[in-house]
């Protein structure tokens, strides 16, 4: 006699799927904050990389142009991509374009600011009103991300060096002092 076959059962059982899924959450919740932290290593190095090449960038215009280009409006390019915003009296003497683009945004979805303004904290050489800063402005920051992005940069203090935070969402690089167009 010939015992009756079974047929094979296709797909899993409750507890093995239960068994699964907490495999993954497990494992999940491990690699996302690694991950996570990844991330924003990421952004602060992109930051911190833009704002130096702008500040080369401005102090190449300074040495071409003998003046640093006026305040802008932020996320505005101040004529280091483009001549557009160089009065026409002083377009000869530019050569760029010094940079391929101006960054659309920062790594946080904020906006990059060239500010030629009265800061008093960078007031070094005691003419008021002629100080120049590349700041970031704006979007997902945090305090964390600030101190990382000083740190990086500068003294790790958001109150001396020449990197100035507000621990909010305002960071900004002193790149000098001097007339503009």
């Amino acid at each position: 006699m010939q015992r009756p076959t079974t047929p094979l059962r296709a797909g899993f059982s409750l507890i093995e799927l239960v068994i699964a899924i907490s495999i993954l959450s497990i494992v999940a919740g491990i690699v996302a904050p690694r991950v996570s932290q990844f991330s924003e290593k990421a952004r602060v190095t992109t930051a911190e990389s833009d704002l130096k090449a702008m500040v080369k960038v401005l102090d190449t215009i300074r040495e071409d142009m003998g003046v640093y280009p006026r305040d802008v409006s932020r996320g505005v390019d101040p004529g280091m991509a483009s001549p557009t915003r160089v009065p026409s009296s002083r377009r000869t003497l530019w050569e760029g374009p010094y940079l391929d683009s101006w960054p659309a945004e920062t790594p946080w979805k904020g906006l990059y600011d060239y500010e030629y303004w009265n800061y008093p904290d960078f007031d070094f050489d005691g003419t008021p009103g002629n100080e120049i800063v590349m700041s970031v402005r704006g979007g997902n920051m945090g305090a964390s991300t600030l101190q990382a992005l000083d740190a990086k940069m500068d003294d790790g203090d958001g109150s001396t060096g020449i990197v100035r935070h507000n621990g909010t969402n305002w960071l900004g690089m002193y790149v000098g002092e001097g007339p503009r167009w």
